[in-house]
């Protein structure tokens, strides 16, 4: 039997991430939790999942489970996350992993101090295209980089993404899409610095359209857009002083283009099904080695993540 996983909610990413479960051999979906027993019990008939909990609290009392995928709304993320710990359980939390720095910050410390692997879900970083654009971009690849452009807009209505416009729930495309943005900033254009942003008010009073420009470390710039009002391509484009290199679609990359001079390189790297397989690899490779964080996507990483958010959220 391998790592015994437990998943805390019963909407689409919890979906997703049994699908993706189901395809690593190491991993083994054990239990499911919901609010109510009919949407645990549901769920767990159609992944043939053998625990299926009403209430989040019973899945962590299992003693049989290994780690904790939160995937309940952005709201709840900080109290199941410190539940799941105290509870002895190594957490995986979906994105954002929680609504303010400080709750991020703490859910790390206390993750150290119990002694337990904790991660954000951030699945973009874990992916085969991401990653060798990244080894590229330090390899030289491109020369030194200059700059940096990332762009995750897509359409969200209301009446099929209610939790992304309700603010009590941790609603806003910063929250949903902006993570993503800004941790491809990060993975390619370096530490960042200072930043501002623009952005565009809906009327349930969440961020729906933002543009940030943002200073990394070595005289980087980058320029960053996330919203839920109109679809456009989805990727970012790195230019260096010897060439250019472009990631997409965001946030499952599997295609780069590298340009140097005339010559244009593609490099197809599809993923395992959907690609959160490649993240459950990851959490699974980082446990095996007794990792208390991931090395792609470190909890500073999450923490300063959390940072520029409340930054672009009260200044937008």
């Amino acid at each position: 039997m391998g790592t015994r996983w437990g998943i805390l909610g019963t909407g689409r990413i919890a979906t997703e991430m049994a699908e993706a479960i189901a395809l690593v051999p190491e991993a083994d979906l054990h239990a499911v939790a919901s609010r109510s027993q009919a949407g645990a019990d549901a769920f767990a008939e159609r992944w043939s999942v053998p625990r299926a909990y009403a209430g989040y609290e019973t899945l962590m009392r299992d003693p049989d489970i290994d780690i904790v995928y939160v995937a309940t709304p952005n709201g709840l993320h900080r109290d199941n996350v410190m539940a799941a710990l105290d509870a002895g359980k190594h957490v995986l939390c979906e994105k954002p992993f929680a609504t303010s720095p400080a709750d991020t910050l703490a859910c790390a410390e206390h993750a150290r101090d119990r002694g337990r692997f904790v991660m954000e879900a951030m699945w973009t970083a874990c992916m085969p295209a991401m990653q060798r654009a990244v080894a590229l971009v330090r390899e030289g690849a491109i020369g030194t980089v200059r700059h940096l452009s990332a762009s995750f807009v897509a359409r969200r209505d209301a009446e099929e993404y209610p939790h992304l416009f309700d603010p009590a729930l941790g609603g806003g495309a910063t929250l949903d899409l902006g993570v993503y943005s800004l941790t491809v900033a990060r993975l390619l254009g370096g530490p960042i610095l200072a930043s501002s942003a623009q952005g565009v008010w809906g009327t349930s009073g969440v961020d729906e359209m933002v543009v940030a420009s943002v200073r990394h470390e070595h005289d980087v710039v980058s320029e960053l857009a996330w919203g839920f009002r109109v679809d456009l391509p989805r990727g970012a484009t790195v230019v260096g002083d010897e060439g250019s290199l472009r990631v997409s679609p965001l946030p499952n990359p599997s295609r780069i283009e590298l340009v140097r001079g005339d010559h244009t390189e593609v490099i197809d790297l599809p993923p395992l099904g959907r690609g959160l397989a490649h993240e459950v690899i990851h959490v699974e490779e980082c446990l095996r080695d007794g990792l208390l964080e991931s090395p792609l996507h470190p909890m500073s990483a999450a923490v300063r993540t959390a940072e520029l958010i409340e930054e672009f959220t009260t200044r937008a």
